[in-house]
Parts: C-alpha cells; structure tokens; sequence
C-alpha cells in the first residue's frame, strides 16, 4: 500500500493573468499550484548552490540589510534589490556601512548581470533573514551568510 502523503491546504489568491497561464500550461489549477509550490524548495536551493561564491561577505549583508522593512511584491519579482541597492547606497550609506569598495558599483553590475529567477531567489533569501528563520531564530547574520560564501 502506498506511503500516505501529509498535506497541507492553502488557498492563495492569484491574479487573472497567473490564472490563464497556470490553466494553459497545466492540466488544472490545482496541478499548476501543487507543481510550483512543491517544486520551489529543490529550486531555490539549486539556484543557491550556483550562487555560492559570487558575492562577498559585505555585499550579501548589505543585501540583507536592505530587505529590512521591505515587502516582496509580486508585482516585481526579482527587481527588488537592483531597485532599492542604488537608494540605499545614495541615501543611507550602506556602502560606507558595510565597507563596499567603488561605492557599490561593483554589487549593482553583478546583480544587473544576473538572471531574473537568481535575483529573486536572492531577495528571498535576504528577506528570510528578517521574516523568516534568521532573525527570528537569532542567528547572526555571519553564520546566516556562510552558506552563500
């Protein structure tokens, strides 16, 4: 007899335009949903693994730093942090802060050359800090960063 699965039940409300792709690409709503959901976990970690290494240790925290008190909208996915890095450098001083060479230069050019997806894993994951296991979880941001080194 097969392994019974635990599930849990959600209901997000979604857009009519993520309605018409998820019911053209899928058999039904509720495979797209369970697809996408479930899958989300393998692909964030697979896109962290390619991203180990591609930042410093100043840059990921000030990536973290700028997703203080930021809303992740999906309205933008992945444009959050190529969107508010270049305010928070001009108008908070984060490069100073977190000792970036060029002012910053360098960390805007990387993210810009990155993939869309990339980008949005990042911003998960700096707002995880905040809202999700980090902070919460007070674990210091050195050992928060580590795995991305």
């Amino acid at each position: 007899m097969p392994k019974e699965r635990k599930t849990k039940k959600v209901a997000p409300w979604i857009k009519d335009s993520t309605f018409e792709w998820a019911t053209t690409n899928f058999k039904n709503l509720n495979a797209s949903a369970t697809y996408i959901i479930n899958s989300a976990p393998a692909i964030y970690r697979q896109t962290m693994i390619g991203l180990k290494g591609k930042f410093s240790d100043s840059e990921l925290k000030l990536m973290i730093d700028v997703m203080n008190a930021t809303i992740l909208s999906d309205n933008w996915p992945g444009a959050t942090l190529l969107g508010n890095i270049p305010d928070a450098i001009a108008l908070d001083g984060l490069a100073e802060k977190w000792e970036l060479p060029d002012n910053g230069a360098g960390l805007i050019k990387k993210i810009g050359d990155m993939h869309t997806f990339q980008i949005y894993v990042l911003e998960i994951w700096a707002h995880a800090f905040w809202y999700g296991g980090g902070h919460k979880a007070k674990t210091p941001i050195n050992d928060y960063i580590k795995p991305l080194l």
